[in-house]
């Protein structure tokens, strides 16, 4: 039960680390209506196969694009090379 206490990202410190990271924030060609949403960490609790435990805060990135699914990817993999 301890570990249902203290949440291992406290002050979402890591959250906020994600939502920092430059990839986020240099778009794809032909990318618009963005939006990106913050997930922190949450307590789950068991059940239907599940096991309980802390899952890790995340972050997502929502957008429409003119440009191919091979060019957003490629885009996105050059900005995460370019950025550690």
């Amino acid at each position: 039960m301890g570990s249902r206490r203290k949440s291992p990202d406290p002050g979402n410190h890591r959250l906020q680390q994600l939502a920092d990271d430059p990839t986020f924030h240099t778009l794809s060609p032909g990318a618009r209506s963005t939006q990106l949403a913050l997930h922190p960490t949450g307590y789950q609790s068991p059940g239907f196969g599940k096991p309980s435990g802390w899952q890790p805060p995340y972050v997502t990135l929502t957008f429409q694009s003119t440009e191919t699914n091979h060019g957003i990817y490629e885009h996105y993999a050059a900005q995460a090379r370019a950025n550690g």
